[in-house]
């Protein structure tokens, strides 16, 4: 647990808007792993947190995950699917690592819950990510799968440059073939 310097359990407020409840419970078989197809956005229960992971195909010969590292913890070995003898399960790729776990328990998993509007939504295949943080809820998604937080209400397009000039106290958009001098002028990227 994380303590304060006196030892004190740490506190900290946080907006109203912020705070959820807990997911949905579910039952054990509640969602088996056939249920979940390949590419659809679910979360891994894994070092104690819910983690948004999709689910992928399993590796190929010479593709490996850190899962596929180590034995599994009930000491069993893997068949050369990486798939461990006796049990079902799922191979799913956390969203934005490139870390891979051949098999995972359904017990492990469950669907990519989205509190929106005081309420919880499952987030399906293709839908975009939404992350509970007012930082990055009006972010979006690149196409390499980053999200990019952007102002509210606001437009832009993937990658592009806004080259900044600030002259006679006011902030204007440099022409694009005209480059301001470093000391007066802020670029950034998207």
């Amino acid at each position: 647990a994380l303590e304060e310097s006196d030892g004190q359990p740490l506190r900290e407020w946080q907006p109203r808007e912020l705070i959820r409840p807990r997911p949905p419970a579910t039952t054990a078989d509640a969602f088996p792993p056939e249920g979940f197809a390949e590419g659809m956005p679910i979360q891994m229960l894994y070092n104690d947190g819910w983690w948004e992971c999709v689910v992928s195909p399993p590796p190929t010969k010479g593709t490996t995950g850190s899962s596929s590292k180590r034995p599994p913890k009930d000491g069993r070995r893997r068949s050369a699917d990486g798939s461990t003898p006796g049990k079902g399960g799922l191979c799913v790729r956390f969203l934005h690592y490139e870390e891979i776990h051949p098999h995972v328990d359904a017990s492990a998993l469950r669907p990519a819950w989205v509190w929106y509007e005081a309420e919880w939504l499952w987030r399906v295949e293709g839908g975009a990510l939404q992350p509970l943080s007012d930082r990055h809820l009006d972010g979006k998604l690149s196409k390499d799968g980053v999200l990019r937080p952007v102002p509210r209400r606001a437009f832009l397009p993937n990658a592009f440059t806004l080259e900044l000039a600030y002259t006679d106290g006011e902030w204007e958009m440099a022409p694009a073939d005209e480059h301001a001098a470093d000391d007066e002028s802020i670029e950034a990227e998207w």
